[in-house]
């Protein structure tokens, strides 16, 4: 069984993540969560999968739904992390086989680099990681043999259209990216898959 860690688990990345997941629970444990606010659905989707351990980035959320979770009616609930650095605290606190990382900006980055430097597969929608610190992440990625998943837009397609093929009859890939931090991020897996 693969365990899972979501980053970003209330955005639409996380939901769409989550719903897939639940079709699929003899294969996926999830076995953390992060967000940064909704704090009642962080717990709503921890009490649904039986997470053990979640994380908010924003403290106040968290010290509002603290107390309610960990009352005696509320048996099984999960660990809550709290504060902008929860994120890399859940990545410390579970034993997890992929993150799927879809913190949206660069309060991403952090978490991007955590989950490669600890050598695990990084399912990343968090396209700003790239844009900010693309050439780092891809270099810290082949040293630790983690790997990193396009999962989101059109670097997703690109990855899937490319994936099986053999490097050297690809020559250039056209990417109509929408801005700036589109460009950016395929710039870099441009480079990482050409080596």
């Amino acid at each position: 069984m693969k365990r899972l860690v979501i980053l970003g688990s209330t955005g639409s990345v996380g939901e769409n993540t989550l719903r897939l997941v639940d079709g699929q629970r003899m294969r996926f444990k999830v076995v953390g969560l992060a967000a940064h606010r909704n704090a009642e659905r962080l717990l709503e989707q921890a009490r649904s999968f039986d997470v053990p351990v979640v994380a908010l980035g924003d403290a106040a959320s968290a010290e509002r739904v603290r107390s309610a979770a960990s009352s005696p009616s509320r048996a099984g609930a999960p660990r809550i992390l709290a504060g902008p650095d929860a994120a890399l605290e859940l990545l410390g606190a579970v034993e997890f086989d992929l993150a799927v990382h879809a913190i949206t900006g660069a309060a991403g980055l952090p978490a991007s680099h955590e989950c490669l430097r600890l050598g695990k597969p990084l399912a990343l929608a968090n396209k700003e990681s790239l844009v900010i610190a693309g050439e780092l992440l891809c270099e810290l990625s082949r040293s630790k043999g983690a790997l990193i998943l396009p999962v989101d837009s059109e670097h997703s397609a690109v990855y899937q259209c490319v994936r099986h093929e053999p490097r050297s009859p690809i020559r250039k890939i056209y990417l109509t990216a929408s801005g700036a931090v589109s460009r950016s991020a395929a710039r870099h897996l441009r480079h990482d898959y050409q080596g």
